[in-house]
């Protein structure tokens, strides 16, 4: 359009600090702590679940999905996280009807691999649905990447619920600790910090 900087090769940007440091200049230590631990994913991720509607028709081969390990594909998309690996084998040979899915169904299309559905998913499904990944799994999946490892650990829902309670109380708690430096540094304002002489908006 002719408007504005063009970008190309070579092009050097300038930028500027905005907001004052977050470190103590002298001896190079933060101003805030924010009280989190950092998760530590390690080498091989640990995935939770919970038993799919259709467990019972792996019978005794459902217990490889924890016993197994399992490498993320290239092919993975932001329908679904495919695995491969050695697969529980179903006993049941009968069609499965569509259904509704829901995010994190562990679906065994073919002999393969596993295919752990994501966001893109469609709304239904036909393949038989052998575990569900828990919200706080979803998270662990989210950061996987092609040729990681993965493991899956069983839980129940009453367990899951909790774990996930808990991570909400941290994201809340991160939240409040976030909001707080963020007003004393005078970025993103509110009302409630106008009162405050060191949190002054500009």
């Amino acid at each position: 359009m002719g408007f504005g900087l063009q970008l190309k090769e070579g092009t050097t940007l300038l930028t500027r600090r905005s907001v004052g440091p977050v470190r103590q200049p002298y001896f190079d230590l933060p101003l805030f702590r924010l009280g989190l631990e950092r998760p530590d994913m390690g080498q091989e991720l640990m995935v939770d679940v919970t038993d799919g509607p259709d467990v019972a028709e792996f019978g005794d081969s459902a217990e490889l999905l924890f016993t197994s390990e399992y490498a993320v594909s290239g092919r993975s998309n932001h329908i679904g996280l495919r695995l491969g690996g050695e697969l529980p084998e179903r006993t049941s040979s009968g069609e499965v009807l569509s259904r509704g899915v829901p995010v994190g169904a562990v679906e065994v299309p073919s002999r393969e691999e596993l295919l752990v559905l994501h966001r893109g998913r469609g709304v239904t499904a036909g393949y038989p649905v052998l575990a569900v990944v828990t919200s706080n799994g979803l998270d662990v999946l989210a950061q996987a990447r092609p040729g990681d490892k993965v493991r899956f650990r069983k839980t129940t829902v009453a367990e899951a619920t909790s774990a996930h309670r808990r991570s909400r109380a941290q994201l809340e708690t991160l939240r409040e600790s976030v909001n707080t430096v963020f007003g004393l540094l005078g970025i993103g304002c509110r009302p409630q910090w106008q009162d405050l002489p060191v949190a002054a908006c500009s």
